[in-house]
């Protein structure tokens, strides 16, 4: 035996979700993001999952709001895509009972959809853990907030942690809280974000570092660019803003895709994974 060093031959991260494995090889999961974009509407919420289905997703996804939870009720005003706001009120607008997401998550899955919802502290977490949710979603902010990763890693599901505003340093530090059920994002916490900053060879990089599928959530405004060279090197998960109009008034509807741009991106999608159809 030489002293050359030896190619360690590791099989490609892989994460069950429910009845699918997402990884190489599996097709990609299409995340349709709906945020908070139902501006608190049951109806708009079930109209956005119909169009959701519709364009093309596997999932769509929403935001489990406690205002509380998120920002301190002196934040003020703030400058967002829409306007200027005053965000800690706005929030505390969107916040619902859990009987508003469970109904969503039942016409969702009636719809074929994966439901996944993103809590941002202790308390919405055990709302989203107990609508049962086949993987639970960590927002980029949240991914130093340790005592929210450690309670959602004892619920038992994969969880999927978005990287936006992380050192590599943080990525290393939540992934060995939550374990090997998960998945990173890579993503940019911007609002837009400029498609020539993704940085895109990073998915496969994380993907060696942590032993871990990597998939984007993207907040470009280009439909296909991202997400399309984003699959070609590796992305198994691919989450977008989701709208039905970009006029909704919704908080991040300024950024999101509409049904048809929407429908652009899991077409291309769909041919940069190249398996059959």
């Amino acid at each position: 035996m030489n002293g050359a060093p030896q190619e360690v031959d590791r099989k490609p991260p892989t994460l069950t979700l429910g009845s699918r494995t997402l990884g190489e090889g599996s097709p990609v999961l299409l995340v349709a993001e709906l945020g908070t974009g139902h501006n608190g509407s049951p109806e708009r919420a079930l109209e956005m999952v119909d169009a959701a289905a519709a364009s093309g997703a596997d999932a769509v996804k929403l935001q489990l709001v406690i205002a509380e939870e998120i920002l301190h009720p002196l934040t003020g005003h703030v400058e967002l895509p829409g306007g200027r706001i005053p965000l800690f009120e706005r929030f505390r607008a969107l916040q619902r009972e859990p009987g508003f997401y469970a109904a969503v998550k039942a016409h969702a899955e009636k719809r074929g959809l994966h439901f996944l919802c993103t809590p941002f502290g202790i308390r919405s977490a055990r709302v989203v853990r107990d609508l049962e949710c086949p993987a639970l979603k960590i927002a980029s902010p949240e991914l130093n907030h340790l005592p929210l990763l450690r309670e959602a890693a004892s619920y038992g599901v994969p969880l999927i942690l978005s990287t936006g505003v992380s050192t590599l340093a943080d990525i290393e530090r939540a992934a060995a809280i939550v374990g090997p059920a998960a998945a990173l994002l890579h993503c940019i916490t911007a609002y837009p974000a400029p498609e020539e900053e993704y940085n895109l060879r990073l998915i496969p990089n994380l993907s060696r570092i942590f032993s871990l599928p990597v998939g984007l959530s993207d907040h470009s405004l280009d439909p296909v660019l991202v997400p399309a060279a984003a699959v070609g090197l590796g992305a198994c998960i691919v989450e977008k803003h989701f709208t039905i109009s970009r006029l909704g008034g919704g908080l991040d509807d300024p950024i999101a895709l509409p049904p048809r741009d929407f429908a652009r991106m899991a077409e291309a999608v769909r041919r940069a994974e190249g398996l059959p159809r």
